[in-house]
């Protein structure tokens, strides 16, 4: 991955600043201690990634004694293969693509949650469609990609009103398309996650029907995954990775989210003041508590997060997305990040 390496670049200027904001509540340099730094291939997506963009760019995983390279995808469906393949060690797909390797026999688990995306991801119509509800949408052509958290999010949401699939008429098509589609009025409304929501809004005219959220919605999140048997050999460079992202967690604590913003800005190549607003919607994964159970996004087994996607993959068979039914009872592992935090807590 290109590190920016003209004069004084953001990234260089960003790793000069992670000592002051982090380095006095962060362990010792692993690199510096042992001499020895891990290899790992990190899947990136241009999504709101932004605990693994502020890790990368503060050079917080390399400070842990990783020497990571960065792969790129564009969707949670090419990890799955990367996975599926060995060719990349830790992926970051949306929950959907997740639970759909599962179904085609990838044997990868969940060890962190990478984005809560429940408050970016919704509904746009088109402001002379005559929606301005959920029930509206009876009867509608609507736009959402097949298979991705925003179709579960749609077709979950008009179940909640009583609507059935075949109740509307979805037309399967990618955000870009969905763009084109609504401005040339061949679809009423689109499904979709940001930052088209904002560019169907402001550049459309569209009206906002309301997040996933507001229809009771959450398992719209994105994760950190790796195949079991990767993990049961490589214990240590998990553990590390995931205490690169607890160090960002406390820059952006400490420092604030300007660091974040900036770094997702460049990866979706989108303006900052569209990213400000995503980064309200979508807030940063509250790592610290990944292993309480009460929290909405926990790792731990039959927590409120086991449960949703429990709820999510059941719905995906019955919708026909995946092929079968899935076994999520040791799809979630707590103990890499238990691990961490007892060690960051000393």
């Amino acid at each position: 991955m290109d590190q920016g390496g003209k004069g004084f670049s953001r990234r260089g200027v960003l790793a000069g600043l992670a000592v002051a904001s982090v380095g006095l509540s962060a362990p010792r340099s692993v690199a510096a201690a042992t001499g020895q730094a891990l290899p790992v291939r990190i899947g990136i997506q241009p999504q709101a990634s932004w605990l693994l963009y502020v890790a990368r760019d503060l050079k917080l995983f390399e400070k842990m004694g990783l020497q990571p390279t960065y792969v790129r995808f564009t969707t949670g469906t090419q990890a799955i293969a990367a996975i599926e393949s060995k060719s990349l060690d830790i992926a970051s797909p949306g929950i959907t693509p997740y639970v759909a390797g599962l179904a085609q026999g990838v044997d990868w688990k969940v060890v962190g949650i990478d984005a809560t995306m429940a408050g970016a991801e919704g509904i746009v119509a088109r402001a002379d469609s005559g929606i301005t509800k959920l029930e509206d949408l009876k009867g509608k052509s609507i736009g959402v990609a097949r298979g991705t958290t925003a179709y579960y999010g749609l077709l979950a949401a008009l179940k909640s009103k009583g609507i059935s699939k075949s109740e509307v008429k979805l037309l399967l098509m990618g955000p870009p398309e969905q763009l084109g589609a609504l401005r040339n009025k061949d679809i009423d409304a689109v499904a979709v996650w940001e930052p088209w929501i904002q560019r169907n809004v402001n550049e459309l005219g569209g009206r906002l029907i309301g997040m996933d959220a507001d229809f009771g919605v959450h398992s719209t999140t994105g994760v950190y995954a790796v195949h079991r048997e990767y993990a049961e050999k490589n214990r240590e460079t998990i553990e590390r990775f995931l205490t690169g992202l607890m160090l960002a967690y406390k820059h952006l604590q400490n420092d604030g989210p300007d660091s974040a913003i900036a770094a997702v800005s460049e990866a979706m190549n989108v303006p900052r003041d569209v990213i400000k607003i995503m980064y309200k919607e979508a807030p940063v994964p509250n790592i610290p508590r990944w292993t309480d159970q009460n929290y909405r996004y926990s790792l731990t087994k039959g927590g409120a997060y086991h449960r949703m996607v429990d709820e999510m993959a059941k719905f995906l068979v019955e919708e026909g997305i995946i092929p079968k039914a899935v076994d999520l009872s040791n799809a979630f592992d707590d103990s890499y990040i238990s691990n961490v935090l007892r060690k960051t807590e000393k």
